[in-house]
């Protein structure tokens, strides 16, 4: 990311020190609006199954971490106790599949679960939704401003894969391909890349 472009930009157009926030948040990563916590008494970690709709999309899954951790956009997987030596508490969230509107299975990560439970909180319900506002007439918005510059489905995918967040959040937002509870079990950890090859214009 060229931060000192989008600085550039965000001067010319009056739109600092309004923004400045946006600037700050690249180099320094983004708050997502969840807190240091952990589950349980001295728990070193939560990592609970993936659910088994994940078996029918395991191969999507598993193609797409080499894919992320190829282009450096993850890195691992790592074990418990490796992730351990760097994080006090971290927790995964279990992947699985939903059914798209055209009927095919696409991977998710359900950042909802649990659901319903009072002592274990799902990282869903740390975020309040009021104060991470987006509509899709946002990015119609955001697209004007890139007109004459090529956009393909691809990286707008890694847009959204590439959001720097805090790095204190590390421990919560950790993300894995996990077949039980094993204590060697695998995780991938998000990491930040560079998004010049995304914009080509500024």
């Amino acid at each position: 990311m060229k931060v000192e472009k989008w600085e550039e930009a965000l001067q010319n157009a009056n739109l600092l020190p309004e923004y400045e926030d946006v600037l700050r948040g690249y180099v320094k990563s983004f708050d997502q609006g969840i807190p240091h916590h952990k589950v349980g008494y001295k728990t070193k970690y939560y990592t609970p199954a993936n659910h088994s709709s994940a078996l029918q999309v395991r191969e999507k899954i598993t193609e797409s971490i080499k894919k992320e951790i190829a282009a450096g956009r993850i890195f691992g997987p790592f074990t418990r106790r490796q992730v351990n030596q760097h994080c006090e508490f971290f927790r995964t969230s279990p992947l699985g599949a939903v059914i798209n509107g055209d009927g095919t299975l696409r991977p998710i990560n359900d950042l909802s679960y649990p659901h319903s439970n009072s002592e274990i909180p799902s990282l869903n319900s740390f975020v309040d939704s009021d104060n991470f506002k987006t509509t899709w007439d946002d990015f119609n918005i955001v697209a004007k401003f890139l007109r004459g510059t090529i956009l393909i489905k691809e990286q707008i995918n890694i847009v959204a894969k590439r959001v720097v967040s805090k790095e204190n959040r590390a421990d919560a937002l950790s993300q894995g391909d996990r077949g039980g509870h094993d204590a060697q079990d695998q995780v991938a950890i998000t990491v930040p890349e560079d998004l010049t090859g995304l914009i080509q214009q500024v």
